[in-house]
């Protein structure tokens, strides 16, 4: 009896941590459909530099987002859902791609 309570006690000092884990950054890809809030999130590089705005999610036929697209620099880009990350505490996404890059990016399109 001691013993499954005092499991029942650290199960639940460990119940806030699994908690604040929700809260950190997914890949987009992960989820199993696309966060409401995600339209007009800023877009972020690795540095933590907003690069843009997300516009729209586009989804496969099962509901999974699969790409974003998003403004940057007056222009529309588009970045697959697997190099994406999404905090949705924060409502921010951050790109596997840095400001240098979008710009070459944009300036093939």
């Amino acid at each position: 009896m001691k013993c499954a309570a005092a499991l029942l006690f650290a199960a639940a000092l460990g119940t806030p941590a699994i908690a604040a884990e929700e809260f950190a950054p997914v890949a987009l890809n992960s989820l199993t459909t696309a966060p409401s809030r995600i339209v007009a999130a800023p877009v972020m590089d690795q540095s933590g530099t907003v690069i843009g705005k997300v516009r729209a999610v586009v989804t496969d036929q099962n509901g999974h987002p699969s790409a974003i697209s998003y403004v940057a620099d007056r222009r529309l880009a588009v970045i697959a859902a697997q190099a994406v990350s999404y905090d949705a505490q924060k409502n921010i996404v951050v790109a596997d791609v840095s400001k240098a890059q979008l710009g070459d990016q944009l300036a093939l399109n």
